[in-house]
């Protein structure tokens, strides 16, 4: 069909109309897409909103952690100066225990020693058939016993 002379061709019209068409129908597409966007950010952050009602409670259990953690260091410091002290008390005890156990020693070989004293003492007596004076003591006491004993034999002769 030819168009009569003079009259508009309405051909451009209907491109451009299919072409708003098609334009249409992107955006309703972009519309649909940005509301699905819109929507899963509304569910986010209703879920974050939920999820923020829990940070005051968990600021609650920090803090509450955060004092425990104090106390039991605490308790570990009190806990590692008493094992310090009764390692000291320890330490002196043992000290104690040996400082005993050489006097006890010590004793042992005195008593001995005056078995031994007493023994040579019955040894004299029955060899010169009269009573022998023994006397125990440090030996610079017996060392002056000897001397004051002999001037006393220079005086008796």
């Amino acid at each position: 069909m030819e168009t009569p002379v003079g009259t508009p061709s309405l051909l451009p019209c209907q491109v451009k109309i299919k072409d708003l068409e098609e334009k249409c129908v992107v955006l309703e597409d972009i519309i649909k897409t940005l509301l699905d966007v819109n929507k899963q950010q509304k569910e986010e952050n209703a879920q974050l909103r939920g999820q923020n009602q829990y940070i005051p409670l968990l600021q609650f259990q920090l803090h509450q952690q955060q004092q425990e953690n104090s106390q039991f260091r605490v308790a570990i410091q009190t806990a590692n100066a008493m094992l310090e002290e009764g390692s000291r008390i320890g330490k002196k005890t043992m000290k104690d225990i040996e400082n005993a156990t050489q006097l006890l020693k010590s004793e042992r070989e005195n008593r001995k020693r005056e078995r031994q004293l007493k023994k040579i003492k019955r040894t004299f007596e029955a060899a010169f058939g009269r009573e022998v004076k023994v006397e125990i003591g440090s030996g610079a006491e017996e060392e002056e016993d000897d001397e004051e004993d002999g001037e006393e034999e220079e005086d008796e002769e």
